[in-house]
This record gives structure tokens, sequence and C-alpha cells, in this order.
């Protein structure tokens, strides 16, 4: 995407989160008018609300690469690089992987990570509701165990409707 249409986006964003703002600011002077907000209470929240914090995040993040490289480097989003592999055979084709390994790893050393346990209420919500997770015994003897859930589904590119179609399919794992 060149720069004069990340630029018009930008500004097109930028537009858009404006309208957003002072509809809300409408709505918010309307609500404190029926709740019978003293006045010079309701100048003082409007007045601490007409700054748009879009337009600040619309500076810090007017391009790709700008909001690719906080995420890369912000310690809050804990950003793995993916490894570009090749594929065999005759053509150039390669493909991008990211460790599980590292993956897990991150996860595990997050401060705010919990294992989870099986819901209370005996609803089905995930493998550890199950009765074959609650008999295995190599859980029962390890119940400290971190258990994965691996999830796939295939997309195909040229015909979103059907991913059996075509040969532009991915699976995603």
């Amino acid at each position: 995407m060149s720069k004069a249409a990340i630029g018009k986006i930008s500004e097109e964003m930028c537009e858009v989160s404006q309208k957003v703002h002072s509809h809300a600011l409408q709505n918010l002077r309307k609500q404190l008018e029926i709740l019978d907000i003293p006045v010079h209470q309701r100048q003082m929240l409007h007045e601490s609300l007409t700054k748009n914090p879009f337009k600040d995040l619309q500076q810090k993040f007017s391009s790709y690469y700008q909001l690719n490289k906080y995420l890369q480097n912000s310690p809050s989003f804990k950003f793995i690089e993916p490894t570009e592999l090749k594929l065999g055979g005759d053509k150039e084709c390669t493909f991008q992987y990211i460790s599980i390994v590292d993956t897990i790893s991150t996860i595990v050393q997050d401060p705010v990570f919990s294992p989870g346990s099986p819901s209370e209420d005996g609803v089905l919500c995930g493998v550890k509701d199950g009765s074959a997770y609650a008999k295995n015994p190599f859980i029962l003897k390890n119940s400290d165990v971190l258990t994965i859930e691996i999830y796939s589904d295939a997309v195909e590119l040229a015909n979103p409707l059907c991913a059996s179609r075509g040969k532009h399919k991915i699976v995603n794992v």
C-alpha cells in the first residue's frame, strides 16, 4: 500500500473517530441533563472529555510500520517473531512458522496466567470438563499438568464460502 493511500485512510479514520467522539459527547451531555447533574459538574466533565483520545492514537500509529514496531517492542504484547521456512520442491515456496514451544513459554511466564480448572457448574466449556479428562490416569497422577487444545481450520483464499474447493487453500493450526 502506498504512503498516499495510507495517509488517506489515516485521514478518513481520524474523521470517523472525530464524529464518534462528538456523538458520544452529545449523548453524555443529554444524559447528564436528564440525571439532573449540576451545571458546574457537567461543564467539568465535558471539559475533561473534550480531548479526542482517538486523535492521539491516530498520530502515534499513522502507518502499519509504526503499529507493527510498537507491537514488536511492547512488553505488554510479548511478540514472537515468525520464522520463514522454505518448502521443498521446484518452486521457491515459503511459509511462516511460530514456534508452539515459544508461544507456550511466553504464555506460562505471564504473571496473570492461570491454567484454569474444570467448571464448577457441570457445563462442558472445555477439555477439562469432560469425563475422559477426569478419568485419565496420567492427569490423575499429575494434577498440575498443562493441557493444550489444538484447533485447525482451512481457508480457501479464492472462494471464501467453501474451503474444500480450489487450489488456494491454507490450513491454520
